[in-house]
């Protein structure tokens, strides 16, 4: 949803999206592909495989909140950040490997 907005409003969108969780305390499912913003927002990052897709990895995030933009240059950010990109360019990689067979 908040895709087509530039990073300084993405970021103040999600910091409000956070201060909504902090005083309902509601489950908020978001699905989006940028790896930045699940692990910003979530506690719990679902990665999927493939075709067909199921969930292949659950990151924890174990960051504290409430939570605020200077988390994401924390050296805990970027680890978290590492991981789910090796996840999912696991899976990049698969889906190009498959692409590749089916052309054949």
């Amino acid at each position: 949803p908040f895709r087509a907005l530039d990073s300084i409003t993405k970021t103040v969108m999600h910091e409000y999206l956070l201060g909504v969780y902090q005083l309902t305390r509601k489950t908020i499912f978001f699905i989006t592909h940028d790896l930045e913003e699940a692990i910003f927002l979530a506690d719990r990052v679902l990665i999927m495989t493939t075709r067909p897709g199921r969930i292949k990895t659950t990151i924890e995030v174990d960051i504290p909140r409430p939570r605020d933009f200077r988390v994401l240059t924390s050296d805990h950010f970027m680890k978290l950040k590492e991981r789910a990109v090796a996840e999912v360019r696991e899976e990049t990689l698969k889906a190009f490997a498959a692409g590749e067979r089916e052309l054949a």
